[in-house]
């Protein structure tokens, strides 16, 4: 659906619907979209004649706003600056779309849109030990008020590189003086031989910990895959 509806080039929004997306993860789904696009997301599932979305945005977008200029055409919306919701008549989705097309023209130049990678903190796999990662469980529950932090490693090894998902999403082991740490790159099934030929990465991740009797289990959910500079 992206490839058919979306223009990089032109298109400064993305709005996206379809029947039988399930309500409860178009919220997700456009946060993951906002990371790797760099520009604001709005997605609908349509049921009928009714429609009801999630929208997110990056940092320098102000979605409520938007959406508040398109206020005629909605049923019921609210949000705030990054992240929003409504219901809307089905019909009307595409004149949703064309109007935020013109009107985040005007807020979001092309040269100015990309995916942004926020890194909140740098560090090596080696000291992403026990002791850190129970620390880190302590900062939880991450939200919109307390985003999850983004950790960023560079020179990571990956290893044991795998599809997972239907070939659709990437699992690794990321490795670095030493250190190891389980990965999962949601959508990046399709680069697995081109990090297999140049496994050697800089890495975005939110680490995402599970606390067993056994001790705690953590999880790097990759945000960015980079060629080291």
């Amino acid at each position: 659906a992206l490839a058919e509806a979306f223009d990089p080039s032109e298109d400064r929004v993305v709005v996206l619907w379809s029947e039988g997306w399930h309500p409860g993860v178009l919220g997700i789904a456009a946060s993951r979209m906002v990371d790797l696009l760099g520009r604001p997301t709005i997605l609908a599932t349509v049921d009928g004649d009714a429609a009801r979305g999630s929208a997110r945005s990056p940092d320098g977008f102000h979605l409520y706003n938007a959406l508040a200029e398109c206020a005629d055409l909605f049923s019921r919306f609210g949000g705030h600056a990054v992240a929003a919701g409504f219901d809307i008549p089905a019909e009307r989705l595409p004149e949703l779309r064309r109007r935020l097309q013109t009107g985040s023209a005007r807020e979001l130049p092309a040269d100015v849109l990309g995916p942004a990678v926020r890194v909140d903190l740098e560090t090596s796999i080696a000291r992403l030990d026990d002791a850190f990662v129970r620390a880190f469980y302590h900062l939880e529950p991450f939200g919109a008020s307390n985003p999850t932090p983004r950790v960023l490693v560079r020179g990571a090894r990956m290893s044991r590189i795998d599809t997972v998902g239907g070939g659709d999403h990437l699992k690794a082991v990321l490795e670095q003086d030493g250190g190891r740490l389980e990965a999962i790159a949601f959508g990046q099934g399709h680069r697995r031989r081109e990090l297999e030929e140049a496994p050697v990465r800089d890495v975005v991740f939110e680490l995402h910990v599970e606390m067993s009797p056994r001790g705690p289990r953590a999880q790097a959910h990759l945000v960015s895959i980079d060629a080291c500079a």
